[in-house]
């Protein structure tokens, strides 16, 4: 064995391994200075009025209502809310979802009306939320099996 290369191999361990720690460390300082909600999606469903509702969790850091936006992909295309009024009027609902001014606090639950009606039997539906100018986004989908569905 040469011993004269043990101290450039463990050299070269230990900074590989300090390598993978700074990696880790600057990961986390970067949770800490850019904080952000993480959504959960707890269900979606058939409110008595027949539109889609959901029900979210906020597990991340609390943030302003105002910073989300819902848009919607219906069997493959993208819609704001005004474009969904605009191009598919019979789908388009009264949206309630992040309208208010306040704050989603952490491990809070929140309900809202999508702005669209329960898609019919077989219709993909895909709710997407953006976060920040779109950010981040969350998608859950909904495709009913039957015409008397009240779930997704």
């Amino acid at each position: 064995m040469d011993f004269g290369r043990v101290p450039t191999i463990i050299l070269g361990l230990v900074l590989l391994t300090l390598t993978f720690k700074a990696g880790a460390l600057l990961q986390d300082m970067n949770e800490w200075n850019n904080p952000q909600p993480e959504i959960l999606f707890n269900s979606m469903y058939k409110n008595d009025a027949g539109q889609l509702s959901l029900n979210m969790e906020n597990k991340g850091t609390p943030a302003n209502f105002t910073q989300f936006e819902v848009k919607y992909n219906i069997n493959g295309q993208v819609y704001n809310q005004s474009e969904l009024k605009e191009a598919q009027p019979d789908l388009a609902a009264n949206n309630t979802c992040f309208t208010q001014n306040g704050t989603w606090g952490k491990n809070t639950r929140y309900s809202c009306q999508t702005g669209i009606n329960f898609p019919q039997a077989q219709t993909n539906t895909m709710i997407i939320i953006s976060f920040k100018e779109g950010e981040i986004k969350w998608k859950k989908g909904c495709k009913p099996v039957t015409t008397d569905a009240i779930g997704c």
